[in-house]
C-alpha cells in the first residue's frame, strides 16, 4: 500500500511517522456491500476508520464512517492524511452498436431526398395519327358514331390514350384519301365530294366527347356530338365532322428493363429509415451487435 501511495508514512512537515508494520487495512465482503477498515497508528496515536462501498463502483458508496480507539483527539496531531485512499475492484464495459434500417411500403410518384428510395418500371408505348371523317344527319341537336382504327402499331398494345384532337385545316386530302381508319357505327357515306370544307363542322359549332377502347382484338373510338348547331350547306342531308386524333398506345407488359422503342416510365418511392442502438456490457461478445472498440470502466 506504501508503494502505490494508498499510504504515507511521512506527514508533511516530517516530524512524525506511522508505523508500517502495525498501520493496515482490512476488506471484508458482505452480502450487499464492502467494509474497508483502515487503522492507522503514528506514534501514541491510533485511528480506525471504516468505509463501505457498494459492488458497482465508489460512486455509490456509504461514506459513513466509525472511528475506534482515538487515544488523542487533538484536532493538530501531526500524523499522517485522514484521506487515505483504498485499492477498489473496478469492472469494464464494452461499447456495442447495431444498425437496422427499415422501409414503408412503395408508392407511386417521384419523391426525392436524404431519407427516400426510388425504383422505376417502364412500359412500351407507340404513338399513331388518324384522319377521322364522321358525318351527322341534318338538323340533329345530337349525334354519335364509332371509329374503327384499322391500322394500329402492334396488336399486343390494348390501351389507348387519345392525346390530341385537331379540326379540318387545309388538309381535306388526309380525310378524304385516309386507309386506316373506318366508320363502324353511325352515318356512311358511299361517295364523297371533291371537297368537303364547306360541308364540314368546326370547332364553333359543337361540343364532341371521344371514349377509346379495346374489344376482341380491335381498337375503337366512340364519338359523342353535343350542341350540334349550324347554318353551313349539307351534303345530301349530312354534315361532315373531320377530326384528325393522335392516339397514343401503351404496351400492357409493364418491365423493370428499359424497352427498346419509345417507353413511357413509372416512378415509385418509399421511406428509408436508419435506426442505431448503443448497449455497454460486460460481456467480450454481444449476439447482433458490433463492437466498437469503445470502453470504460466503473
Amino acid at each position: 500500500m506504501i508503494e502505490k501511495k494508498l499510504i504515507v508514512s511521512i506527514n508533511e512537515n516530517k516530524k512524525s511517522t506511522c508505523d508500517v508494520k502495525k498501520s493496515y487495512s482490512k476488506i471484508t465482503r458482505n452480502k450487499k456491500d464492502y467494509k474497508v477498515e483502515t487503522t492507522l497508528v503514528c506514534g501514541k496515536e491510533k485511528d480506525t476508520i471504516t468505509r463501505k462501498f457498494s459492488f458497482k463502483d465508489c460512486k455509490n458508496c456509504n461514506t459513513k464512517t466509525e472511528t475506534k480507539d482515538n487515544t488523542n483527539k487533538d484536532t493538530n496531531k501531526d500524523t499522517t492524511s485522514t484521506n487515505t485512499s483504498t485499492n477498489t475492484t473496478k469492472t469494464t464495459y464494452y461499447e456495442y452498436v447495431k444498425e437496422t434500417t427499415t422501409y414503408s411500403k412503395w408508392a407511386k410518384g417521384n419523391k426525392t431526398g436524404d431519407n427516400i428510395e426510388n425504383k422505376y418500371e417502364y412500359y412500351s408505348t407507340a404513338t399513331e395519327e388518324y384522319y377521322t371523317l364522321g358525318a351527322v344527319s341534318k338538323n340533329s341537336a345530337s349525334a354519335s358514331y364509332t371509329i374503327k382504327l384499322d391500322k394500329v402499331p402492334n396488336k399486343d398494345y390494348y390501351f389507348t390514350i387519345v392525346k390530341e384532337v385537331e379540326f379540318l385545316s387545309n388538309n381535306e386530302k388526309e380525310f378524304l384519301s385516309s386507309n386506316n381508319t373506318s366508320i363502324s357505327k353511325g352515318t356512311k357515306i358511299n361517295k364523297l365530294p371533291d371537297s368537303i370544307k364547306n360541308y364540314s363542322l368546326t370547332e364553333d359549332n359543337f361540343t364532341y366527347k371521344l371514349s377509346p377502347y379495346y374489344r376482341k382484338g380491335s381498337f375503337y373510338i366512340d364519338v359523342t356530338l353535343n350542341d350540334i348547331n349550324t347554318t353551313i350547306s349539307s351534303y345530301n342531308n349530312v354534315y361532315f365532322v373531320p377530326l384528325k386524333v393522335t392516339v397514343k398506345f401503351m404496351s400492357p407488359k409493364i418491365t423493370e428493363e428499359k424497352p427498346s422503342g419509345d417507353y413511357d416510365t413509372i416512378t415509385y418511392y418509399r421511406y428509408v429509415e436508419k435506426n442505431k442502438e448503443t448497449k455497454w456490457s460486460t460481456e467480450t461478445s454481444l449476439e447482433g451487435y458490433t463492437k466498437t472498440g469503445n470502453t470504460k470502466t466503473e
